[in-house]
């Protein structure tokens, strides 16, 4: 009987169709045509998922823009406050304008083994044995740790009134704060 239903649901299914089609084909192109839809909306929101991510690229590419900024600008505050405290320490020690050919001949080498170019980034640094302002040129685009360590470094084996305690003796609590002060910058930077 299941048999005679077959037939005659087949019988029903031609009479609608008004001719010979077969239906597997039908059937199947209708599958195809599902499967077809389903596609389409899965590639609509992948690529939402693509437009989402360029975004989230651009924001990020912003942010570390802005952080290379900033870093750039402490930079240059740093820079002011280690000349700064370079001349505070010259005071300190009571060496005239020009008594601090040492620590002039040390930046050179600093920026020597920096590899910095001096014709890139200009950087007003104020010095102890100038009257006016002098450009210190760093790249701009030189990760600056290295050079800031090297800088670092270079205070650390200075021989100065700070580095040597309270050698002196005589000298006043005025003069120990100012002291104190100085390697406190020095230890900040």
């Amino acid at each position: 009987m299941s048999e005679n239903l077959a037939d005659r649901l087949d019988a029903v299914e031609r009479a609608l169709t008004e001719d010979e089609t077969d239906l597997a084909t039908v059937r199947e192109r209708a599958t195809l045509s599902a499967e077809v839809d389903r596609l389409e909306t899965r590639v609509e929101e992948l690529e939402a998922q693509v437009e989402e991510l360029n975004a989230a690229i651009e924001a990020v590419r912003g942010y570390t823009g802005n952080v290379r900024a900033v870093n750039r600008a402490v930079e240059r505050r740093a820079s002011a406050a280690l000349a700064k405290a370079e001349a505070l320490e010259a005071a300190v020690d009571g060496a005239p304008g020009g008594a601090d050919d040492g620590r002039a001949a040390e930046a050179t080498v600093d920026r020597e083994s920096d590899g910095s170019d001096p014709a890139t980034e200009r950087t007003a640094v104020r010095r102890p044995d100038a009257t006016r302002d002098r450009v210190d040129r760093r790249p701009a685009d030189e990760s600056r740790t290295d050079g800031s360590r090297r800088r670092g470094a270079a205070c650390e084996h200075r021989p100065t009134a700070i580095k040597g305690g309270s050698g002196g003796g005589g000298e006043s609590d005025g003069e120990s704060g100012t002291e104190q002060f100085i390697e406190r910058v020095r230890d900040a930077l």
